[in-house]
């Protein structure tokens, strides 16, 4: 791989060079570029392992990864090489980008009707074009594009230009998976802050589920501003591998006692913020999601370098579509689902550094929202989901509101 430059927004925050498929060192342009704030910020070169953690949670895993890097002639093991075709729209505000190349040097494709449902149809076997032109990434396993919705129509973002939404077609071995998705983030939204979704249905062709990147912003021009946001694998140096906790606990795995911990030292508002991660941990608790892990906690990053949470995503109730009943992070050293109470979320908080009293009141508040007027949006806003999923989720919720 040739060196490669790493962009912030619009501005070349420095340089990654490689010494393998899967290891390279970055180096800073400036102290303070505000990348990560699990990294020194002093402008000292970061460790190797480090910077594959880091850079490597900006790419696709499994699958789409292996597919990818077929489309490119690489191995799905050469992350640098996939960054340099692929990492030109990621999360947040990073670009990594080729010399010569600027974050200003994408366009848009309009895209018909048919062509919107064609692209979604053809993945994953389609995930790029022929020509390369379309050079965008997003961690995570499931099938993704990502498009920018400008005035009225859908649009392919080119040679990284930035997108606004995020579309994943439901797995057809999940049936019902996208509208569940949408209801419970409809629940979630009456007790936290949560990302912004709808389905997207057309006779013959799976649903799709769309969300709105919260990490952008379509000024009155039409131009899209990136926003830096970064996951806890990425804050604490895990490779996404690693996102899950193992039991018995490791200090050096992630937790939310690891994610608090880095909240109480760089937020902006840290008490404000813990109780925010107490009402994301409660909700996913209450949905039956089992798959919360640390990519699906983030940090939006402010100018003054300090960071908050970014609104909850990728909830749903993973108990009805697989038979998963230990949680991705531990809540007060409980794996299993079912043996959580409330108490157990209280007991858990206080470790943070959050009142008791405090937790009691936060815990209640979140169970009373969701079952109350949470249960009333999503019903409303998605009616056709599959009753024995909202049965599961329902279940969850009674229960731990009974605890």
């Amino acid at each position: 791989m040739a060196e490669l430059i790493v962009w912030l927004g619009s501005k070349v925050v420095g340089e990654l060079g490689s010494t393998g498929r899967r290891s390279a060192s970055f180096r800073p342009a400036r102290p303070g570029i505000g990348l990560t704030i699990g990294a020194p910020d002093d402008g000292s070169t970061w460790t190797p392992e480090f910077t594959r953690a880091w850079f490597e949670n900006l790419l696709p895993e499994e699958e789409p990864r292996s597919r990818i890097a077929a489309r490119f002639g690489l191995r799905s093991d050469d992350t640098w090489g996939l960054l340099e075709q692929i990492g030109w729209e990621c999360a947040g505000a990073v670009a990594v980008l080729p010399p010569g190349v600027t974050p200003r040097s994408g366009s848009y494709e309009p895209l018909t009707v048919d062509g919107f449902w064609s692209r979604l149809a053809e993945l994953p076997a389609r995930p790029y074009d022929r020509d390369a032109a379309v050079r965008m990434s997003l961690g995570g396993g499931q099938n993704k594009l990502l498009l920018a919705r400008r005035q009225d129509g859908w649009e392919m973002p080119i040679d990284g230009a930035p997108s606004t939404h995020i579309l994943k077609p439901e797995p057809a071995y999940h049936p019902g998976l996208a509208m569940a998705e949408a209801w419970s983030l409809a629940v979630a939204a009456a007790a936290t802050r949560a990302a912004e979704v709808a389905v997207i249905a057309r006779e013959g062709n799976l649903p799709v589920l769309s969300v709105t990147r919260f990490d952008r912003t379509v000024a009155d021009d039409g131009s899209v501003i990136r926003a830096h946001q970064e996951d806890f694998c990425q804050v604490l140096g895990l490779a996404p591998e690693i996102k899950y906790a193992s039991h018995p606990v490791n200090p050096r795995l992630p937790s939310y006692r690891r994610i608090a911990a880095a909240l109480e030292r760089r937020a902006s508002d840290p008490p404000a913020e813990l109780l925010r991660l107490l009402e994301q941990t409660t909700v996913n608790l209450a949905m039956g999601n089992t798959d919360a892990h640390a990519k699906n906690h983030s940090v939006f990053h402010a100018p003054a370098g300090d960071v908050s949470l970014t609104p909850i995503y990728d909830v749903a109730p993973t108990r009805a579509f697989i038979d998963q009943r230990h949680l991705a992070l531990p809540v007060a050293g409980r794996f299993a689902i079912a043996d959580i109470t409330r108490d157990h979320l209280v007991r858990e908080s206080v470790t943070w550094g959050i009142p008791e009293r405090a937790a009691t009141v936060t815990v209640t508040r979140v169970l009373d929202a969701m079952m109350e007027e949470g249960l009333r949006a999503g019903d409303s806003t998605f009616p056709s989901l599959d009753p024995r999923i909202r049965g599961v989720a329902v279940a969850s919720m009674t229960r731990l509101a009974l605890s």
